[in-house]
């Protein structure tokens, strides 16, 4: 209360009053005011400036947003393209590889076609082959009255029927085919005689004299023809040192003269002799086979000569030709006879021995010994399961033993 109003009651809605020299007093007051005022306003400023960054990021961030969702879009779909391009490319490859696959089962398809139809085609021309065979065949039985190729060899129980047989009797027409028509030449003799060289087993009247005969067409099915090769293989051993028996067995079957019936079969034993010694510079060994005997027990005197596998006499054999046991001694007393010379030409220089008779002695047992030991023969072996031949040597009637059979 200032000194002028003292004592006075001042009103309740009475403003103060100021007075002047308060204000004047402070003279500070509007300056702050007017300070407070831009205080003020500058932070409305700044409110409103944050606000608006505020706002600006934000729509800022939504267009950033709005952008990357877009690209991303984008790139999804350039990504979905070429996935459908790389699909379509796939999917080409693969139908190329299904055509491909197809055009491979359709050629291996054709080619199967093509063999079979080939194949159909020879077994067409097989059948085609085999009908005119048996065409040919059936024109060939009809035209064989005999039908020889109908029958199988049995063993005869039948009385002998051999025309060689003295005993036995020929039929007029027999004996209208079998006849002597060699004429008798008159041959002046020989002043000397030939030698008998040849083996006595050999020996026949088909070569003593020579005939002309006719066979029966049914006689050729049971005969073994003089000039067939009988293959057999060894089962002794050769050694040529001594004479001996011999064995082979026959690895072939063996038919008549027209092919048809056989006669001797495989397994047939075959029996012969071994009777002629090696002589020097010889390397075959000389074998004769007497006879055959079947399976069926039917034996076939054959008297037929051995030979190679290429039809040479004899058998090929390893020759042992004994050179040391034949030159051996010789050699061994013709040193003893050097050794002596050269003994007693020294002990006739120093001394007056004489070693003459010595010295002849020995040459003439060198001489007798080589004159004893230069003859010994070689020897041949042939050894087990060589393969040879026999040659038949004569025409083998085997009707007497034999009997042909329908075949059912």
């Amino acid at each position: 209360m200032s000194e002028n109003n003292d004592g006075r009651v001042q009103a309740i809605d009475e403003k103060p009053l100021k007075s002047k020299q308060k204000d004047r007093q402070e003279p500070t007051v509007g300056k702050h005011k007017k300070t407070f005022k831009y205080q003020v306003f500058l932070i409305i400023l700044l409110t409103i400036t944050i606000v608006f960054i505020a706002l600006y990021f934000i729509f800022s961030g939504d267009k950033k947003v709005t952008t990357v969702n877009m690209n991303t879009k984008l790139d999804k779909a350039i990504v979905i393209k070429e996935d459908e391009s790389a699909r379509e490319k796939l999917n080409a490859f693969i139908s190329g590889i299904n055509k491909r696959q197809a055009q491979i089962e359709a050629d291996k398809q054709a080619e199967d076609e093509r063999i079979k139809a080939e194949a159909l085609a020879q077994q067409q021309a097989d059948a085609q082959r085999q009908a005119e065979e048996a065409r040919k065949k059936a024109e060939a039985d009809e035209a064989n009255k005999d039908n020889t190729t109908n029958t199988v060899p049995i063993v005869n129980s039948e009385p002998s029927n051999n025309p060689n047989n003295p005993n036995d009797q020929l039929t007029p027409h027999e004996r209208r085919l079998v006849s002597n028509v060699m004429p008798a030449i008159d041959i002046p003799p020989s002043t000397n005689p030939p030698a008998n060289n040849a083996n006595q087993s050999l020996d026949s009247k088909s070569f003593a004299q020579g005939f002309a005969s006719t066979l029966l067409r049914n006689k050729r099915d049971l005969l073994l023809i003089h000039g067939t090769n009988i293959p057999c293989a060894l089962r002794t051993e050769i050694v040529s040192t001594y004479n001996g028996l011999v064995t082979c067995s026959v690895i072939n079957d063996v038919y008549s003269a027209n092919g048809h019936t056989l006669l001797v079969e495989k397994g047939s034993n075959v029996f012969g002799t071994q009777s002629i010694a090696l002589t020097q510079g010889q390397a075959r060994v000389f074998v004769t086979w007497s006879d055959i005997t079947t399976p069926q027990g039917v034996s076939i005197q054959i008297d037929s000569l051995g030979t190679g596998r290429l039809g040479a006499s004899g058998v090929g054999a390893w020759v042992d030709n004994h050179f040391k046991e034949r030159f051996g001694g010789a050699i061994l007393l013709a040193f003893l006879d050097d050794a002596f010379a050269t003994v007693a030409n020294s002990a006739s220089k120093s001394s007056s021995v004489s070693t003459e008779n010595t010295q002849d002695n020995v040459s003439d047992m060198a001489s007798t010994a080589l004159e004893n030991s230069i003859n010994i023969p070689p020897t041949g072996y042939v050894p087990i399961g060589t393969r040879l031949n026999i040659l038949v040597a004569r025409d083998i009637d085997m009707s007497n033993v034999y009997r042909l059979q329908p075949i059912r």
